[in-house]
């Protein structure tokens, strides 16, 4: 399992340099560059993981992509995009993965 950096970790730390920032031990602009790339971390990290369980309609992954309903369609049909049913057989209920979507995104770059 990946570290992962909790909110409490970034908020220790931006505690711990704040003195030593304080202190001339280290710049200011540092301590910052430091705090702003924990945050980000943070942030990104709970982004992934709610985009990555995310389930998402025909018309939301159309959106997403900028492609029609019925490309959709034919590409989950051409095993390009993951979906499942959320009762069995029935149309409505398809939903396709965010994860999915991220890495046919990742391919079309």
């Amino acid at each position: 399992m990946p570290a992962q950096i909790s909110t409490t970790t970034a908020a220790l730390v931006e505690g711990l340099l704040r003195p030593l920032s304080s202190s001339g031990a280290i710049h200011p602009t540092e301590m910052h560059a430091v705090i702003r790339l924990l945050k980000s971390a943070v942030d990104s990290q709970g982004q992934s993981e709610t985009t990555s369980r995310k389930l998402l309609t025909r018309s939301e992954a159309a959106k997403r992509l900028s492609l029609s309903t019925k490309t959709i369609t034919r590409m989950i049909e051409a095993g390009e995009l993951e979906a499942r049913y959320l009762r069995a057989g029935s149309p409505r209920t398809l939903r396709i993965t965010a994860e999915s979507l991220e890495r046919f995104e990742g391919d079309a770059q």
